[in-house]
């Protein structure tokens, strides 16, 4: 039975004993991948470094360079503990009602004894309550400044400051 000519071509080009490669010492050159890098941000992540005008997205690094990455559609944001419980629950209230402050209890006594008194005086027959106005607190250091707002009417207290305020010391010398 002869060789059919597939097998026969196969037989003159396969390597022969002894003989040396026509390839020897040459370095096969492989393709390379484009130098796009895709990366697949979270959702907050996305908004901040993918800007759109003229419907094109570009693309900003975190120092706001142009980068030539390739950005993938967001992942949802990665939630944790701490996410899970740091919202109020109540959608109704300012967010920052919901946070932890430091405060001294005798100034808060204070800040609602004296604002109750004068809001009965300026308004006696208003039946508001009187809340933290989360929007107006200030922030001073780890102490906070507030003032109470009435529900009912609108009344605003004078603020007060929730901390006890240091006497400051200057060296001599």
């Amino acid at each position: 039975m002869g060789l059919s000519k597939r097998r026969a071509h196969l037989r003159k080009a396969w390597f022969k004993k002894g003989c040396v490669s026509p390839k020897k010492g040459q370095t096969v050159a492989f393709p390379t991948v484009a130098d796009n890098e895709f990366v697949r941000f979270e959702k907050k992540s996305f908004d901040r470094r993918v800007h759109t005008s003229n419907n094109v997205l570009t693309f900003k690094d975190t120092d706001g360079t142009d980068t030539t990455v390739s950005a993938l559609r967001p992942r949802p944001n990665a939630s944790n503990v701490v996410d899970e419980y740091s919202g109020c629950g109540d959608e109704s209230l300012y967010p920052d009602l919901c946070t932890n402050k430091l405060m001294v209890q005798a100034k808060v006594q204070a800040l609602f004894y004296s604002s109750f008194k004068e809001h009965r005086q300026d308004k006696p027959n208003c039946e508001g309550d009187l809340n933290f106005d989360a929007a107006y607190s200030i922030k001073w250091g780890l102490g906070w400044r507030e003032l109470l707002k009435c529900t009912k009417c609108s009344c605003m207290c004078d603020y007060h400051n929730l901390y006890e305020e240091v006497e400051n010391k200057k060296r001599s010398g």
